[in-house]
């Protein structure tokens, strides 16, 4: 059954091999949740190889929480922007201001479920693909 939120892969390299390695994935997924967003996971991405890492997996999860992080605070600020804009046109904003506070909020709250959703499996070891920006961290 495949799962809407996070789509698994077969791929023998993504599967991690020590709980160190779980637990620098997770923290990449998790750091939005740390108010560190893409800054843990771009720290992780560079440092982890350095520290003599070789994990495909740590690299790859750090990656793809990176890219999710700077699409998801981009499209927020993008909702709150125009929601902001639209409040300051006198009638006629009001009620399109309401509905992109709306679906900003919602995307919002996908996006932390998400994030959590993401920060769990990689603490299980489980190889998935964040949803929208995925395909880009291959």
């Amino acid at each position: 059954m495949s799962d809407f939120y996070l789509h698994t892969y077969d791929s023998d390299l993504m599967v991690p091999a020590t709980g160190i390695e779980r637990l620098a994935a997770a923290s990449c997924h998790g750091a939005m949740i740390l108010a560190l967003p893409f800054l843990l996971p771009l720290g992780i991405y560079i440092l982890y190889p350095l520290l003599g890492g070789t994990s495909a997996y740590v690299r790859h999860q750090a990656l793809q929480a990176m890219l999710f992080h700077l699409f998801f605070l981009f499209i927020t600020t993008a909702f709150t922007s125009v929601t902001v804009f639209l409040l300051h046109i006198i009638i006629l904003g009001w009620p399109f201001a309401a509905v992109t506070g709306l679906a900003g909020g919602i995307f919002f709250l996908w996006g932390c479920v998400v994030m959590v959703i993401a920060t769990l499996r990689a603490f299980q070891g489980r190889p998935y693909r964040m949803p929208l920006v995925g395909g880009w961290g291959r």
